[in-house]
């Protein structure tokens, strides 16, 4: 999914399909717009975003997000990123996304006159578990899975 970088967000803020995600979060935070107005928000949560770096592996931004009905896409706060280390520069003529510590980036696009990176967020609202009994001569089958170089598991 895109993802907006917003420098006049003070807070990142994710689509209400996102309410029941992650962990709630306590915050008596009040979000204004541009023009100083009020944006009503439906909690705060915890949520992950997974982005892939430019040499393949995962790179993972955890915050507290709000929850609004007003936007249709989730929101970074490109304040809040620029506070922990993070930078947009440019690498051979592309937008990077960059952490200046640990030199991860990650490849900004446009939509528009907007940056956006791209990245997911995984939600799980409901698992279903149960106890299996796997026969003893299963046990002794070795795995027949393998992984890709970017980390990915196939059989």
């Amino acid at each position: 999914m895109e993802i907006v970088l917003d420098s006049g967000l003070d807070a990142t803020v994710l689509p209400l399909i996102y309410a029941k995600s992650g962990e709630g979060v306590a915050s008596d935070a009040k979000l204004r717009d541009a023009h100083g107005g009020h944006i009503q928000t439906f909690g705060c949560r915890e949520i992950q975003f997974e982005l892939e770096s430019d040499d393949g592996s995962l790179l993972v931004l955890s915050d507290k997000r709000h929850v609004s009905a007003s936007v249709e896409q989730p929101l970074i706060s490109y304040g809040r990123l620029l506070k922990r280390g993070w930078v947009i520069t440019l690498v051979d003529g592309a937008p990077k996304l960059m952490h200046l510590k640990t030199g991860s980036s990650v490849l900004v696009s446009f939509r528009r006159d907007s940056l956006v990176i791209t990245g997911s967020i995984r939600r799980l609202e409901h698992v279903r578990h149960f106890a299996v009994s796997i026969p003893q001569a299963w046990r002794k089958v070795g795995s027949s899975w393998s992984t890709t170089a970017k980390g990915f598991s196939y059989a």
